[in-house]
This record gives structure tokens, sequence and C-alpha cells, in this order.
């Protein structure tokens, strides 16, 4: 539901929003991607880059 409503809004939808309305659709924004159990795979680059550092 979230998804469906942050995909209907437009750039200047977003942009006129009030601070407190902004705020409030990004933190429910990042409430839901937190609690998603499905994690991306990390990008090869990052592995890279940590071996780099070792």
């Amino acid at each position: 539901m979230l998804f469906d409503m942050l995909n209907s809004m437009r750039g200047p939808e977003i942009e006129n929003m009030t601070t407190s309305d902004g705020l409030r659709t990004r933190e429910a924004l990042w409430g839901a991607i937190c609690h998603d159990s499905a994690e991306p795979d990390s990008p090869r680059w990052h592995e890279e880059i940590l071996r780099e550092r070792r």
C-alpha cells in the first residue's frame, strides 16, 4: 500500500509536502524497508574493496 502511494506521487507532489508530511512519509518508507526480510545481494565490487583494505 505504501509503495503504491509512493509510486503514484510525482516530483512536485513530493516537493510540495510540508516538512512534517515529508518526514512521516520517509519514516514510513524506511520502516517498510527495514522490515523487509529479503535483503539484496551486495554488489561484487563491495567484496573487492573489502579485500583490498585488508
